[in-house]
């Protein structure tokens, strides 16, 4: 695990990426994430560029671990690519999936037992642990409770809103700071926040999260940022085949 406050002092192994990958990764922030809600704005494509030499760093740490070359978002055999957090890559089959938020007690969230395929006993002491097929860094965490939804009359439906007060992360066995979401989920259009210092896991890091909330009640909390991932485990569908026991896995327990 590293803490990017600047890319250049992690100490992580790192591979240069060449020209023709550092288009591929240019590419993919045009197209990749591309924001398509609304048509004349592209905040979430901005906010990841603000994250650019963070992205980068963790790619040619990727490029170090995997002993490959980067292929953008579609890698061909032999190489390695690039998407957003999948749920899968932390165990879940979809983050709709998160516990119930709870008042006064921190709820676990990301851990070897809680989300639907990391079966094992859940808590601090139970962290989930990534696989040597995997690089993640993680910008920020979001909530989609509240997402309006537009049924066929033309009615808005869905009005809940998010109920997470703060979460907590713990890498490696070292606890973060807590970190206050309840502005940022409950006064904003995207209801996502996104971290000052972004965390790049990699091989066999262990990372635990729990989250408290202002309010009980339904949440669905996801993780933003990117994975880099190897050509063949990116080829996996089902989250079940994303997880399992052993170190050639993107997400183990």
């Amino acid at each position: 695990m590293a803490k990017i406050n600047s890319p250049s002092e992690s100490g992580l192994a790192e591979a240069p990426l060449s020209d023709t990958e550092r288009e591929q990764l240019a590419l993919y922030y045009e197209r990749g994430l591309e924001d398509v809600r609304t048509l004349d704005t592209e905040t979430a494509l901005y906010k990841y560029r603000e994250y650019q030499a963070e992205i980068e760093k963790a790619a040619r740490v990727a490029k170090a671990q995997f002993a490959k070359g980067f292929d953008g978002s579609q890698p061909q055999s032999g190489n390695f690519g690039v998407s957003t957090i999948r749920p899968a890559y932390f165990g879940y089959d979809t983050w709709a999936n998160c516990p119930d938020a709870q008042v006064g007690t921190a709820v676990d969230w990301i851990d070897a037992g809680t989300p639907d395929n990391l079966s094992g006993s859940s808590g601090v002491d139970n962290p989930a642990t990534v696989g040597e097929d995997a690089v993640h860094v993680i910008l920020g965490v979001g909530s989609f409770v509240g997402d309006a939804d537009i049924d066929f009359t033309g009615e808005t439906v869905n009005r809940e809103r998010p109920k997470t007060e703060a979460v907590r992360f713990r890498y490696n066995d070292q606890p973060q700071t807590a970190i206050e979401t309840w502005h940022n989920f409950r006064n904003a259009d995207m209801k996502q926040r996104w971290f000052d210092t972004p965390t790049i896991l990699t091989e066999d890091d262990d990372i635990y999260a729990e989250f408290i909330g202002g309010e009980a009640g339904t949440e669905a909390l996801y993780l933003i940022g990117l994975s880099f991932i190897e050509a063949k485990p990116m080829r996996q569908l089902v989250p079940a085949d994303v997880a399992g026991d052993g170190s050639d896995n993107i997400i183990t327990y």
